[in-house]
């Protein structure tokens, strides 16, 4: 023991013991704690096609095969697929000079 906890009072509220009725507010306080700190469900993280979709269309990075690589740190094969797969559903496009580009739109809200 220390001589500060000699020398500190306790608090009279401490020592009492208690009612039926603080036995309600405790259970009614922890009740409300319990909803305050639910922990809401963790989404899942989503696809890696739709990650990389997501970054090119929001233009986070350029389109291209080496910015995905260092982007999402994926080897060249899952890139080349990648890029052959929206090349296929039409959002990227070859220029002549072997460069991609974005073509998908945006859906239009009416």
């Amino acid at each position: 023991m220390t001589i500060d906890a000699i020398a500190t009072p306790v608090p009279a509220a401490l020592l009492e013991r208690p009612s039926a009725n603080s036995d309600n507010e405790l259970s009614t306080a922890a009740e409300n704690l319990d909803e305050e700190n639910a922990i809401e469900p963790v989404e899942e993280p989503l696809p890696l096609e739709q990650q990389v979709e997501n970054a090119l269309s929001d233009s986070v990075i350029p389109c291209s095969k080496k910015a995905v690589i260092r982007h999402f740190n994926l080897s060249n094969e899952k890139v080349d697929m990648l890029f052959k797969d929206m090349s296929e559903k039409g959002m990227i496009a070859k220029k002549a000079n072997n460069h991609y580009y974005w073509v998908k739109q945006e859906p239009e809200t009416v």
